[in-house]
Parts: C-alpha cells; sequence; structure tokens
C-alpha cells in the first residue's frame, strides 16, 4: 500500500475531511489531495506530524506491505551474514581455543540475528520513533 493509500485510509477511519486534517497537519486541502493521490509525498516535519496526529509509529505509517528486491538485498546483507559470521566465529572459539561457552553464546546470538534481524530492526526503529515524539 502506498503512502497515499495509507493516509487516506487512517483520514477516512477517523472520519475527518480533507480540510480537518490539512488544518491539523498545517498543509493546504490541495497537499493532503496529492498526498492521498500518490502526486507527492509529505517531507519528514510532515510526516512526524502526521505520525503524532494519529498516535501510530512513524514506521506503521511509512512500512510497506511487501518488501521490494533491494529491501531483501538489503535484510540478507545483514542479518543473515551477520549472523553465520557471528555462528563462524564461535566454532572457532569452541575448536581451536576451547572456550566452549563463549563459543556457545555466540552461536546463539547468530542464530537469534539470522531468525530476529528483520523483527529487531522495527523495534529500534519504533523506539527511536517514540524518543523522538517524546521530545517534541
Amino acid at each position: 500500500m502506498s503512502i497515499g493509500a495509507r493516509l487516506s485510509k487512517l483520514r477516512e477511519m477517523k472520519g475527518i475531511s480533507k480540510e480537518e486534517f490539512a488544518h491539523h497537519i498545517e498543509v493546504s486541502k490541495e497537499t493532503i489531495d496529492d498526498w492521498e493521490n500518490n502526486r507527492s509525498e509529505p517531507n519528514a516535519n510532515q510526516l512526524m506530524k502526521i505520525s503524532k496526529y494519529y498516535q501510530i509509529p512513524l514506521y506503521d505509517l511509512m512500512r510497506k506491505d511487501r518488501f521490494t528486491s533491494e529491501e531483501k538485498e538489503d535484510f540478507l546483507s545483514t542479518g543473515l551474514y551477520l549472523g553465520f559470521t557471528i555462528i563462524i566465529i564461535g566454532m572457532f572459539l569452541g575448536v581451536f581455543f576451547n572456550l566452549l561457552i563463549l563459543s556457545s553464546i555466540s552461536n546463539i546470538i547468530g542464530a537469534l540475528l539470522i531468525v530476529f534481524d528483520g523483527s529487531l530492526k522495527k523495534v529500534a526503529e519504533n523506539m527511536i520513533q517514540e524518543f523522538k515524539l517524546k521530545d517534541d
């Protein structure tokens, strides 16, 4: 779902007109119309106001329902490769230095990174968003 469609849906769910929403976000009705029809997108400051107005994390406002090929590659290059690297280091510690406890810990951390990398990113982004909203 595009950001324009998401904005339109949020506004309709709240039961407000484009004029009312524009007033709260401090933009024109035409700007709202442009956003909802994907002719333009809100800037960072406007996104923060929208996020605060609807009381939703910025990530939920901006998220895409499907991964693009670039996002899939980014996901694989971070979580998967980092996790496997940590597991290999753990195996190296266990085999060559007989540090079985450190080996086990690094293998667990590596496996968790592989499995939960996407979720960890979402948690971090939501925490950052909530921190920024509290500063405003």
